[in-house]
């Protein structure tokens, strides 16, 4: 009797384990993928606050840093994120930014001109169909940064508020 209670303990025990570990592989395999993401500059179609179509690719060609911040124009962290990397913009000049959301242009256009130094042509904001966003950047929590060479690929990614000077060492490197 103790031997089929031991045996079946074991059986029990193995089996766990072996659900752990499978889980545990699971996860770490989406974790891998999600910082897979975006590994290099996304050459797409954005929409801009007049309507007009514009390509990344000219900025894909270029060899400046890029710096594409995913934004809600509803969220206080990505307010207070797109306020600090406004007022850090002179210290930024090796860098293309594009403020890119999934709201509509109009909630966009709304939000420049109560937040934003609109006359900055530095400043650019772009509405991303939703679609876009999640095929590209897989709809990570906002705001959501991502730094990219002049070779276009990823060096880092920022997730949550950053503070401007974190993203300035980044290039600087």
């Amino acid at each position: 009797m103790k031997r089929k209670v031991v045996i079946l303990v074991s059986s029990i025990s193995l089996l766990t384990a072996a659900i752990f570990i499978v889980g545990l592989t699971r996860y770490q395999s989406r974790q891998t993928k999600k910082s897979n993401q975006a590994n290099y500059f996304p050459v797409t179609d954005l929409l801009s606050l007049d309507h007009n179509v514009y390509s990344t690719r000219p900025l894909a060609d270029s060899a400046l840093y890029k710096l594409i911040v995913i934004f809600d124009p509803d969220c206080d962290h990505c307010q207070y994120e797109i306020a600090q990397l406004t007022k850090a913009r002179s210290r930024l000049t090796a860098a293309s930014c594009l403020f890119i959301s999934p709201k509509p242009v109009e909630e966009l256009g709304r939000f420049e001109k109560m937040r934003i130094d609109s006359g900055n042509p530095a400043i650019r904001i772009f509405e991303i169909k939703p679609d876009q966003w999640l095929r590209l950047f897989k709809g990570n929590p906002l705001p959501d940064i991502y730094l990219y060479g002049p070779n276009n690929a990823l060096i880092k990614n920022f997730w949550g508020e950053t503070p401007a000077e974190v993203i300035i060492q980044a290039i600087n490197q």
